[in-house]
């Protein structure tokens, strides 16, 4: 408790040391404009133009501090009345050329923020609208930058699930989901495509499935250091979907059309074994499900060319039993009564 008297006890030495020190500053520096003002009058006491001339020559008011610059003023529009408003007005157009031939919003800025605290409030009220607009500019353009370069970082780190195969018979929308709940956990650097599904790994080798993460710390340990900030996670969610949906449906399309080659070429190849007579009339069901064809009529011709084939129809009587047997185990799908 002593100790903490003490600091405050500093802290507030500091502070007065610091007012004391300011007002001193201002003090001189009113001595000093007065000093310069009666030497102008005493100097040019018929002639006040140049009287000014030598004020605005001799006084530099990028220097001063705030008081000191109204005092500046209240002391030409006390002693120089004639002149206190073409001064206002010059100094406004002055800085409104200076403005004007700067190239960009960011230097516009600059220079206004260097400015206003050096003017009077007269002065400074009239550019704040200016240095508020460009500010706004500014940081409308620095989001937009920061933008591009994140959404193209995330374009770079997305690419090894695009090219991964996701598991086509799960909805697309699950996948960007759990890729999505990792990337706004500051995670999707650890994520990995385990049968087909998004996950991601522990220290101890654990596997958690992306669906079923509650948080970091059960992939990072206690101290989750890491997590972005609730608005930081909702603007990297709607930052991060469009790119995220595109992978993953690059990955899906991909991975279909590999599953759809895959079933074609089992699909040809069960037809042929099917009129090698390769499966019997009890496993005709299964040769049909692989064939995966609405023509039952072509599948059982098929069957029966098999059953030719490898010598289980040598008769017409065995071809007559044979389409017996078929015609009532496949009445129902040939709409036979």
């Amino acid at each position: 408790m002593l100790s903490q008297l003490q600091s405050i006890a500093s802290e507030s030495a500091n502070n007065t040391a610091q007012i004391k020190s300011t007002e001193l500053i201002e003090a001189t520096e009113k001595q000093n404009l007065e000093s310069i003002f009666n030497t102008a009058s005493t100097m040019y006491p018929a002639n006040q133009k140049n009287a000014v001339n030598y004020i605005l020559k001799t006084v530099k008011t990028d220097t001063m501090k705030p008081n000191t610059i109204n005092n500046y003023w209240s002391l030409f529009e006390t002693t120089f009345p004639d002149y206190s408003s073409q001064l206002k007005e010059q100094l406004i157009t002055n800085i409104k050329t200076t403005l004007n031939t700067k190239q960009s919003d960011s230097e516009k800025e600059f220079y206004l923020r260097d400015l206003v605290d050096t003017l009077p409030p007269w002065a400074s009220e009239t550019f704040y609208p200016t240095l508020a607009q460009v500010s706004m500019n500014v940081a409308n353009a620095n989001m937009s930058k920061a933008t591009q370069v994140y959404k193209t970082e995330l374009d770079t780190r997305i690419q090894a699930i695009r090219n991964s195969s996701l598991d086509p018979e799960v909805a697309s929308s699950v996948h960007t989901n759990d890729l999505i709940k990792l990337e706004t956990m500051n995670m999707l650097n650890s994520a990995r495509v385990i049968n087909g599904r998004i996950a991601v790994i522990t220290q101890d080798g654990t596997v958690i499935m992306a669906n079923e993460l509650k948080n970091r710390a059960e992939v990072f340990g206690a101290e989750n250091i890491g997590l972005p900030s609730l608005h930081e996670q909702v603007e990297v969610e709607r930052l991060s979907k469009d790119i995220i949906t595109d992978a993953v449906n690059t990955s899906i399309k991909r991975t279909r059309a590999e599953v759809t080659k895959q079933n074609a070429e089992i699909s040809f190849e069960t037809r042929m074994n099917l009129e090698k007579g390769m499966f019997t009339i009890d496993e005709w069901d299964t040769a049909f499900a692989t064939i995966n064809t609405n023509n039952i009529q072509q599948a059982i011709t098929s069957g029966l060319y098999g059953e030719i084939n490898a010598g289980r129809i040598k008769t017409n009587k065995d071809l007559q039993e044979t389409l017996f047997a078929v015609l009532i185990k496949y009445k129902d799908m040939l709409g036979v009564k």
